[in-house]
C-alpha cells in the first residue's frame, strides 16, 4: 500500500517551506547542475518576454504594427491631455534655437502677426535682436513642454522651461518659462 503525501503540519511557518524549495533547488543544483541551470535560463527568458513583448495590431493598410504601450494621460478639468504636442509652439522654439526669426514669426495667427508687424516687430527686427544674442555666443541648451491645459472657447495655455545661456547681458545661463496662448488653430497668440 502506497502513502499518501500528507499537508505540511499547520504549525509550519510559510518562510519554512520557501526555505524547503530553496534546500530543493540546491540539492538538484548538485545532482545535475546542467539542467537546473538551463531550466533557470528558460525561465529567465520567458519572463523577459512577457515583460518586454508589446502587443500588435492591424493597422488599416491591413499590416501588422507594434503598437506603444497604453498609458493614460493626466488630463484637465475640460478633459484635454495636460501635456499635449504644440507644434507652433515646438517650431517657435526649435526657430529660436535655430536664430531664425522668420521660422519664429510664421508660428504666429495671421491676425496677431500684422498687428506686430503694424507695431513694428518684423521678422527683420526680431533677426537684428537674434543675431545680437548669437555673436555674444548665446544658446539654447535644452527645451522642456511641462503643461498645456485647453480653455472652453478653444485657446489653448502651453507651458515651457527653457534653460539658456548667452542671452542675458552678463552672459550667464538661466532657466525661464513661457506661457504660450494658443489659438484654436494651433498657432500662436501671445507669448509670456
Amino acid at each position: 500500500m502506497t502513502e499518501r503525501p500528507t499537508e505540511p503540519p499547520a504549525s509550519e511557518s510559510p518562510g519554512s517551506s520557501i526555505a524547503h524549495v530553496i534546500v530543493g533547488v540546491g540539492a538538484a543544483l548538485y545532482r545535475r547542475p546542467i539542467i537546473v541551470l538551463g531550466a533557470i535560463a528558460v525561465i529567465v527568458v520567458l519572463i523577459g518576454a512577457v515583460v518586454w513583448i508589446r502587443p500588435v495590431a492591424i493597422s488599416p493598410g491591413g499590416s501588422i504594427v507594434a503598437t506603444p504601450d497604453i498609458t493614460p494621460l493626466p488630463t484637465s478639468i475640460v478633459g484635454s491631455a495636460t501635456n499635449e504636442e504644440a507644434p507652433f509652439a515646438d517650431q517657435y522654439l526649435a526657430s529660436m534655437s535655430r536664430f531664425d526669426a522668420v521660422g519664429m514669426v510664421e508660428t504666429y495667427d495671421p491676425n496677431v502677426r500684422r498687428a506686430l508687424e503694424a507695431a513694428g516687430m518684423t521678422s527683420a527686427s526680431v533677426q537684428s535682436d537674434l543675431d545680437k544674442a548669437r555673436s555674444r555666443g548665446a544658446a539654447i541648451l535644452s527645451v522642456s513642454r511641462i503643461a498645456s491645459y485647453l480653455m472652453a472657447d478653444g485657446r489653448r495655455y502651453v507651458f515651457y522651461v527653457v534653460a539658456r545661456s548667452g542671452f542675458r547681458p552678463d552672459g550667464a545661463s538661466d532657466e525661464i518659462f513661457y506661457v504660450f496662448t494658443l489659438a484654436p488653430t494651433g498657432r500662436l497668440m501671445a507669448i509670456s
